[in-house]
């Protein structure tokens, strides 16, 4: 148990995806495939669940929180646990999740990626607008698009995961959960276009411009 007797912070990070996801805010999303295997690793030291308080805050700190934090933990194919009910018998663990599972917490990531869902929505309708995305905007404004692939991913993940994550708690009903869920097919196509037509800045195919007539009908205009 190696990785449990080194401190989380100096842990090497042979399972993450900072290069790809380099911003501070995306840290959990950059580290989500080490800290899937953090989560199964801990059941083998039940000890440090239980009891060693601050390295299971270290844990959770760099693996859990932060603008992208998250509770919904998909540690294999199709299969997610829930680290509050997960992590309930545990002393430990549970006193260090408890920040990023509090009531306001819960209802500020809903609403924060509530809103990051309608803004990758407005810019994927931007850039799959026919004779947008051409090969000289690839080339000036590659970190734009990629920042733009990035947040989408972010975004869609977060969300998917939470869908019907039982720890919602939300002080009154989220009147956003319906339209959000409505929503969510929409960029998942939109950006597999756009990652298509940016990888070799291909023509982009028949009905592509669509997006911003979708984005339209969401916010009420334009033709149903």
């Amino acid at each position: 148990m190696h990785v449990l007797t080194t401190a989380p912070s100096r842990l090497p990070h042979r399972y993450s995806q900072i290069p790809s996801y380099p911003m501070p805010q995306h840290r959990s999303t950059a580290l989500a495939t080490q800290a899937r295997m953090l989560y199964i690793i801990l059941y083998f030291a039940p000890d440090v669940l239980d009891e060693q308080s601050h390295t299971m805050r270290e844990i959770v700190d760099r693996h859990f929180a932060g603008a992208d934090a998250y509770w919904v933990v998909p540690y294999y194919m199709g299969f997610l646990e829930e680290l509050p009910h997960a992590w309930e018998p545990y002393k430990a663990a549970k006193a260090a999740l408890s920040n990023t599972t509090n009531a306001n917490e819960i209802k500020r990531l809903y609403a924060q990626h509530t809103q990051n869902l309608s803004d990758c929505r407005k810019k994927l309708a931007h850039f799959l607008t026919e004779g947008v995305l051409t090969e000289e905007l690839c080339l000036e404004h590659t970190n734009d698009l990629l920042h733009c692939v990035r947040m989408c991913n972010v975004t869609i993940r977060w969300l998917m995961l939470h869908r019907r994550a039982r720890m919602r708690k939300l002080p009154v009903a989220d009147p956003e959960q319906e339209r959000r869920e409505a929503e969510m097919l929409c960029p998942n196509m939109d950006l597999a276009l756009h990652a298509s037509a940016h990888h070799g800045a291909l023509p982009l195919p028949a009905g592509a411009s669509r997006g911003r007539d979708a984005a339209a009908r969401a916010d009420g205009h334009g033709p149903v």
